[in-house]
């Protein structure tokens, strides 16, 4: 009976051993959705999306350039709204060969609706009621801003925008005009969601600290179960904002600048890159 009791006593202390160890197990591990198209935890996805079919591709380079050009400059955060201006002015300048100079007098009037609260939608209303656009142009540019309302996260987003340029290009209905600003906003829209996303996973990112990540943002991975893919999709719903403030600034500079400069289509261009780049940085510091 002793030997039975023993026994017995031995089989629950195994039992409470045992369970107390399945206790102990390892965090849950992050959990692919059905509808996530990439890898998972810390393994490298792209999250950046060129174009080379779009003609318009450089004008999201030179705007990212001269982000990286303004961030490089020592107590950039401090920096006027002017100042801002003349750094990406002479980066983008220097770099497309312009010699005519954009200053920021000349064209402070762009930088009218950086408080939208819907800057693209705006924007292209403003661009349709004068003509400026047609009807179907002014459609793609709703279509635009709707695909960074409906993407979750950098890549789906870099996808659709890429099928919405080629479907602009291969339509044959728009204008010299109309694509310059479809496409050169696609091109920002791109290489802006490329470039906020950049700098909001990477603490040593000039831009990073500047970007107003919470605390739970930034402690994002911690929790296996959140997973760094879940913490890309926030992120990249908070730099939204962002990039249709770049779009807005390129599109809305387009117009206005068109006033100053007549025909003068090249430094048009150039200068629309500039007033996107200072459109992110008013938005950020203004």
């Amino acid at each position: 009976m002793k030997n039975l009791m023993k026994f017995g006593f031995s089989f629950l202390i195994l039992c409470v051993l045992v369970l107390s160890s399945c206790s102990k197990e390892a965090p849950l591990q992050p959990q692919k959705a059905a509808n996530d198209p990439v890898p998972l935890a810390n393994e490298e996805v792209e999250l950046c999306f060129d174009n080379p079919n779009n003609p318009y591709e450089y004008v999201g380079v030179q705007h990212n350039l001269g982000l990286d050009k303004i961030a490089a400059t020592p107590g950039f955060e401090s920096l006027s709204i002017e100042e801002a201006h003349a750094i990406a002015a002479e980066t983008v300048e220097s770099n497309l060969g312009v010699d005519e100079g954009i200053p920021y007098a000349d064209i402070a009037d762009a930088y009218e609706y950086i408080n939208a609260e819907e800057p693209i939608l705006e924007v292209a209303q403003s661009l349709a009621s004068d003509g400026t656009i047609s009807d179907e142009a002014y459609s793609k540019l709703l279509e635009m801003n709707q695909i960074l309302d409906d993407s979750e996260d950098p890549v789906s987003f870099g996808e659709k925008m890429i099928d919405f340029e080629n479907d602009v290009m291969n339509n044959g209905a728009f204008t010299t005009e109309e694509l310059e600003i479809i496409l050169g906003a696609a091109s920002i829209a791109r290489h802006s969601a490329c470039y906020w996303m950049t700098a909001a996973l990477n603490a040593d990112n000039p831009w990073h600290a500047h970007l107003g990540l919470d605390a739970n943002d930034l402690k994002g991975g911690a929790d296996a179960r959140w997973g760094w893919w879940k913490k890309v999709k926030k992120f990249f719903k908070k730099v939204v904002k962002w990039v249709k403030a770049d779009v807005s600034g390129y599109k809305y500079a387009n117009k206005v600048i068109g006033y100053f400069w007549n025909g003068e289509k090249w430094v048009q261009i150039v200068a629309s890159v500039v007033v996107g780049v200072i459109y992110s940085w008013i938005k950020i510091f203004g």
